[in-house]
């Protein structure tokens, strides 16, 4: 079994983000596709982001939803050591599922930070990148060209982002527009 890992606080959780899991479900070689919540981002301040129960339960009520069962919310983030590691949860989550291959989706963002990330060498040598376009990355940067099984996706895109619909909300604006639906 293939199962694609986004990783993400999705604080909130936005239609690029159902965009791009739609996208992964329909054009790659996967089986499913997990969320995996993060309660702290090591790249973020933790009074940042909103409280973990909170996020768990809006994703919960998406992917019901969505009505996919190939669309899974993953928490295991919550229960590891904070600030949460992307390898230390993949490892994690290879004893859990010791049949499972892993792969990772994340934007042209996050892959140009990759580099700075707990261990990256593990990641891009263990598992496929599934990259989405985003901001300056189009194509699999320099640095990174010929290591590891990294793909660039063919994905529609939405130029939009959670920090943009916090913003909103802070002043005031409607951002319901661009939330992901829930129940």
């Amino acid at each position: 079994m293939t199962v694609a890992l986004f990783f993400g606080t999705f604080d909130p959780l936005h239609i690029g983000h159902v965009a791009i899991a739609g996208h992964v479900l329909n054009t790659c070689a996967v089986d499913a596709l997990w969320f995996v919540l993060s309660p702290h981002n090591p790249h973020k301040a933790p009074d940042s982001i909103s409280d973990f129960a909170l996020r768990a339960s809006a994703l919960k009520a998406t992917l019901a939803y969505y009505a996919d069962p190939r669309l899974q919310l993953c928490e295991v983030e919550n229960e590891l050591p904070r600030p949460s590691y992307t390898i230390t949860t993949l490892e994690c989550l290879e004893q859990q599922y010791p049949d499972t291959r892993f792969a990772i989706v994340m934007g042209g963002d996050s892959l140009l930070m990759l580099p700075t990330w707990y261990r990256s060498a593990d990641i891009i040598a263990r598992y496929p990148l599934w990259v989405y376009p985003r901001g300056d990355v189009q194509t699999i940067p320099s640095s990174l060209a010929g290591q590891g099984d990294i793909h660039i996706l063919d994905a529609p895109l939405l130029h939009i982002s959670s920090t943009y619909i916090r913003e909103g909300r802070r002043k005031g604006n409607n951002m319901r527009f661009f939330e992901a639906a829930r129940v």
